[in-house]
C-alpha cells in the first residue's frame, strides 16, 4: 500500500504511527501533521512553552495509544532530555501537553541519543557513538511510557558493560527482548550484543550474522524493530541508479534475508522514516522525500 501525502511539507524525520492508523509529522517546533485513519489531514498545535522550559525543542515523538504521544524535548544542544505526554484534540486543533518531566539523560558529543521502542513501549537511549578494544563504556536506558504512567515517577536505568574485543564506529542500534544491538558503520555482517537485564547485563558480545546483509554500497539503512525480527530500508547507494532494497534480519538465528520491494518511479530518496506502531504489529510506514526532483504529488 501507499499514499502521497499532499501538502505534507517537512524536512523533519519524526515520523508516529499509531495502531489505527494515525500518522503524525513534526512541521516545526510547535506544529504537527496529523494524517488520520480516514486519510484526512490536520495541523494540530503545541500550547506556547515558558520559563524554564521555554527553550526546549522538539527531538522525537512517539504514540503510547490511539489518542496521545510520548513526545521528547531536548533543552539546548548539550541540555537534558525531558519527556510529556501530549493529547490530540483534533477539533481544537491542538495537543494538550501534561507535565514535563526530566529524564537525567544528556547530550554529550561523543555519545548518540535515541528515541525508539521495545516489547513494554518507548524507551529514550544512549550508547557511546564509538568503541575501542578492551573499553569499558556505559548506556543509559529510560522508560518513557512507564515513566508516564506511573505519575512521573522513576528514573533512568545505567547499564556498565563489560570490555568489548573489537573496536568500531556504531551507526545503527535498537533494543529487543533486553538486548541491545549496535552494527558496526556501514558493515551489517557482525554486531555487538549487550544484554540490558539479567545474569549477562552488561556483558559485550561480537555476534556474526548469516545470509547476505545489506550492501555496505548503501549510504543510509534505516531501522525498525518487531517481536522477532528487524527490518532495514537501504538508500542512497553509491552504485548509480541502484535502487533501494529491503532486508529482514530474524533475530533469533541473527539471519539476513533480502525482501521483495515493489517500488515505483516515486520513491523516499531523503529524510527516511521507518516506523510501526508497536513490537508486535505486522506493518509499518516507510516515509521520506520523493527521489524524483520535479515531484508534484
Amino acid at each position: 500500500d501507499r499514499a502521497s501525502l499532499a501538502g505534507v511539507d517537512t524536512p523533519s524525520r519524526i515520523l508516529a504511527v499509531s495502531r489505527l492508523g494515525r500518522v503524525v509529522f513534526k512541521q516545526n517546533q510547535r506544529s504537527f501533521f496529523l494524517y488520520d485513519e480516514h486519510r484526512d489531514i490536520h495541523v494540530v498545535e503545541l500550547p506556547e512553552l515558558y520559563g524554564r522550559y521555554e527553550k526546549l525543542q522538539v527531538f522525537d515523538a512517539l504514540f503510547v495509544d490511539d489518542q496521545s504521544l510520548a513526545i521528547v524535548f531536548q533543552n539546548g544542544p548539550n541540555g537534558e532530555y525531558f519527556v510529556a505526554r501530549a493529547s490530540i484534540d483534533i477539533p481544537r486543533k491542538e495537543m494538550k501537553l501534561g507535565d514535563i518531566c526530566g529524564t537525567g539523560i544528556k547530550n554529550e558529543s561523543h555519545k548518540r541519543v535515541l528515541f525508539t521502542r521495545d516489547e513494554k513501549g518507548p524507551i529514550l537511549l544512549t550508547h557511546k557513538i564509538g568503541i575501542a578494544a578492551g573499553e569499558t563504556t556505559t548506556v543509559e536506558l529510560f522508560h518513557v511510557a512507564n515513566f508516564l504512567s506511573a505519575g512521573c515517577k522513576g528514573s533512568k536505568l545505567t547499564v556498565t558493560t563489560k570490555p568489548c574485543s573489537s573496536e568500531g564506529v556504531f551507526t545503527s542500534a535498537f533494543v529487543s527482548r533486553n538486548v541491545l544491538y549496535l552494527f558496526f558503520s556501514l558493515d551489517y555482517s557482525k554486531c555487538v550484543v549487550i544484554p540490558l537485564a539479567g545474569h549477562s547485563c552488561g556483558r559485550s558480545e561480537i555476534r556474526s550474522t548469516k545470509g547476505t546483509p545489506p550492501a555496505q554500497e548503501y549510504m543510509v539503512k534505516t531501522l525498525e524493530v518487531f517481536d522477532d525480527f528487524l527490518l532495514v530500508y537501504s538508500n542512497q547507494s553509491s552504485i548509480r541508479n541502484q535502487l533501494p532494497v529491503m532486508h529482514l534480519l530474524d533475530l533469533t538465528y541473527l539471519r539476513w534475508q533480502r525482501l521483495v520491494l515493489h517500488l515505483s518511479d516515486h520513491a523516499p530518496a531523503g529524510n527516511i522514516s521507518l516506523r510501526a506502531p508497536s513490537h508486535d504489529a505486522d506493518w509499518a510506514w516507510l516515509h521520506g522525500n520523493c527521489n524524483r526532483p520535479d515531484c508534484d504529488q
